[in-house]
């Protein structure tokens, strides 16, 4: 399943946004995905 993030960030190549924006949905999705491995375990 794609979190919202990643939908995010197909919607923004698609409608070509700047690298920095995609760079920081990237980061986001990366720091979610993370925290909630953490928080699993936590």
């Amino acid at each position: 399943m794609q979190t919202t993030f990643d939908n995010a960030l197909m919607g923004l190549r698609a409608t070509g946004a700047s690298v920095d924006i995609r760079d920081l949905v990237e980061f986001l999705a990366r720091h979610g995905a993370e925290e909630g491995k953490l928080l699993a375990t936590y």
